[in-house]
């Protein structure tokens, strides 16, 4: 299994994101969070994705 890492900054922007929209709708902010890592894992498992 391949691994991806995020740098600090990368963190701290998607605690924001998930900050902002946990504002108005925590559900969204939380399937979007769910959405975001899923969609890293199938990059880090599929690099030639999207070339």
């Amino acid at each position: 299994m391949s691994k991806y890492f995020l740098s600090h900054i990368a963190e701290q922007d998607i605690d924001e994101i998930i900050t902002y929209i946990a504002q108005e709708n925590p559900k969204s902010a939380l399937k979007f969070l769910d959405s975001l890592y899923e969609s890293m894992d199938l990059l880090a498992m599929n690099q030639q994705i999207g070339t």
